[in-house]
């Protein structure tokens, strides 16, 4: 839990019951406006742009954002995976909008056209081109592959789109330039864009993170890694990190945070005592080396990083799954970041405490006549209540519920049935039965549970009343069939529970407690004497009433800080050198066991080396029955 607070300075609610992952939101700046927009992309196939704006002339704080703060809603009738931002058109230097689908990757313009009233600017989003995919789309990063570089030498950025298979689509504007398979990849991982080398950092489903050549074509359609780190866990995100002329590598595993060169040296590692949901690296204008990130936690907190060192935490009102660090209104430094649900918000970084006021007090003086009779009325009013037997629950409670059923002639003419596990050209019959309830006096709480064997099934299957007099209520429950299976039984069990002033055990034995171990199925009891103040434990293990008899000191200790204990009769060393023992024979069975399985893996491995190099062979030979030792040593290590 952090001390601080990030502070909001925008938010807004991207739709609603729509989901978002990471690469669904970027922020950018389009055509001539200096102000950056906010680009949110849902899995739902809707894409929306914001103009943050903050007023501080708000008369409502609750309110962080006006609707034309929304510049552009539109839907692609398609889910979008992921949002990119860059000068992806060969013949313009502004940045434009790729979005990537799952079967294909478009480029899109954001214009703008001035209109003749106030608010008359619109926003449009034109389609510059598209490329359709043959495999199903994972994720995609941007970069100047092979430079990347046009005749005035202004920067232009490829597309690198991975399929969920590991195969690598690179794309110069309007044309398919690369298909490029991973060797031994069958499920994608994140990947990222190294400049110095123009070479990718992709991690595969063997959880090792591969830096893979991608700046020339071959005539393989295979790529060999130029090096592998083994993290030893699945990758959630991967950055890049420049300090003055090096640049890198950030790993973002389940529990561990891994930094590597642009060589594959691990240069440091953090362990995480939390988990995390994503990162984002960031540089500042200060000559100074080290690489500085932030980490977003499910405990919703922000974790500021340099190295491997917590500078700062802060905690924020949602779960982020992406962060991005951008300028918005000339403000440096904000923090923006998505929610599974599409919370959008702006933070900034403050030790400021929410300030709060007092509640103004009335300063009118009480006229002490006009209370005292409104107190005789409240008295009044409790004492007609507390006569009322079917409003206050006794006492000394004798409660009896009787549940009366009701069953129909004949079963419903509409089918009533939901859920259904089958599928029937018939409609599903059902049968509606009233259950009524009446109790003796009030009681609170009443619940009423509805059990019945499978396959049939109730709706509901669970009714609160909350508190009942000693009027009657009824309510109506729906039977039907869920699956196409013969019923085991017909009977169906109706339970209710209330709560009455009655202690549970008033009727019981009241010296006598038992219990028994869950797992181990141990039993105990602790009897207490009448006539004595005397306890006595009675069980068929001594470790089972250890555990008793502890709770028993305790709790009158609790009472009486001078209580002595002592035990007057021999220790009963038998029962416990006999559990020692036992103790001691299992240890032996499970060093004996330990040996067996190294020595059966040893003969494993070497029967496997035979296996392949007769495999190898080319000239191919009996297998000398390898096999069937190979399969008796398995079971034997089993």
């Amino acid at each position: 839990m952090s001390l601080f607070k990030a502070r909001e300075w925008w938010s807004c609610k991207a739709g609603t019951d729509e989901t978002y992952d990471y690469g669904c939101i970027k922020v950018g700046i389009f055509n001539e406006d200096t102000n950056s927009k906010i680009v949110v992309g849902s899995h739902s196939g809707v894409l929306r742009i914001y103009n943050p704006i903050h007023r501080d002339e708000l008369s409502d704080k609750s309110i962080t954002n006006y609707a034309s703060d929304l510049l552009l809603e539109k839907s692609l009738n398609s889910s979008i995976i992921q949002v990119e931002i860059g000068k992806f058109v060969s013949t313009s230097t502004l940045d434009h909008i790729a979005i990537l689908f799952s079967q294909k990757l478009s480029v899109f313009q954001l214009t703008e056209q001035s209109g003749v009233t106030e608010h008359g600017r619109q926003y449009e989003l034109e389609l510059n081109y598209e490329h359709n995919l043959n495999r199903p789309a994972f994720n995609m990063c941007k970069g100047q592959f092979g430079g990347g570089k046009s005749k005035r030498d202004d920067a232009r950025e490829y597309i690198c789109v991975q399929s969920v298979d590991g195969v690598l689509f690179v794309f110069e504007f309007e044309r398919n330039s690369m298909v490029k398979s991973i060797p031994g990849c069958y499920l994608a991982g994140p990947i990222c864009y190294l400049p110095r080398y123009q070479t990718l950092a992709i991690s595969s489903d063997q959880g090792d993170k591969r830096d893979l050549e991608a700046s020339g074509t071959t005539s393989s359609r295979r790529v060999l890694p130029e090096w592998s780190f083994n993290i030893g866990e699945s990758a959630l995100s991967i950055k890049i990190s420049k300090t003055k002329n090096a640049y890198s590598i950030l790993c973002l595993g389940e529990r561990n945070l891994f930094c590597l060169n642009d060589h594959g040296q691990l240069l440091f590692m953090k362990k995480f005592e939390y988990n995390p949901s994503t990162f984002i690296t960031y540089e500042t204008d200060q000559n100074n080396d080290g690489i500085r990130y932030i980490i977003g936690t499910h405990s919703r907190t922000l974790f500021i990083n340099h190295d491997s060192n917590i500078k700062w935490a802060a905690h924020v009102e949602q779960v982020p799954v992406q962060l991005e660090i951008c300028t918005i209104q000339g403000i440096r430094g904000m923090i923006c970041s998505l929610s599974e649900f599409g919370d959008v918000q702006c933070y900034y970084l403050g030790t400021d405490p929410v300030s709060t006021t007092m509640p103004l007090t009335s300063s009118s003086r009480i006229d002490v006549s006009d209370a005292e009779q409104g107190l005789m009325k409240l008295q009044k009013e409790i004492k007609l209540a507390m006569n009322d037997p079917s409003l206050v629950v006794k006492r000394k409670s004798n409660a009896k519920m009787t549940i009366s059923v009701e069953m129909p002639s004949e079963k419903n003419s509409f089918s009533m049935a939901d859920e259904i596990q089958f599928q029937d050209s018939d409609p599903v019959p059902s049968l509606t039965v009233k259950v009524q309830l009446r109790s003796s006096e009030a009681v609170q709480n009443v619940l009423l549970n509805i059990h019945c064997h499978t396959p049939i099934c109730a709706k509901p299957n669970e009714i609160r009343f909350g508190s009942m007099g000693i009027s009657p209520v009824q309510t109506e429950v729906t039977f039907w069939m869920k699956d196409d299976l013969t019923p085991t039984s017909l009977d169906v069990t109706l339970t209710v529970t209330f709560n009455t002033s009655d202690k549970l055990s008033e009727n019981g034995q009241n010296n006598l407690i038992s219990g028994r171990y869950f797992g181990t199925g141990g039993n105990v009891s602790v009897m207490a004497s009448k006539s004595s103040q005397k306890y006595r434990f009675q069980s068929d293990s001594l470790a089972n009433i250890w555990l008793f008899s502890q709770f028993l000191i305790e709790r009158l200790s609790s009472t009486n800080s001078s209580i002595e204990f002592e035990y007057g009769e021999p220790l009963p060393y038998s029962d416990y050198f006999e559990i020692i023992d036992r103790h001691y024979e299992l240890r032996i069975e499970c060093e004996k066991i330990n040996e067996m399985i190294d020595v059966c893996s040893k003969q494993f491995r070497a029967i496997q080396k035979r296996l392949l190099n007769k495999f190898k062979d080319k000239t191919p030979t009996l297998l000398d029955n390898l096999d069937v030792l190979l399969e008796n040593t398995h079971h034997q290590v089993k």
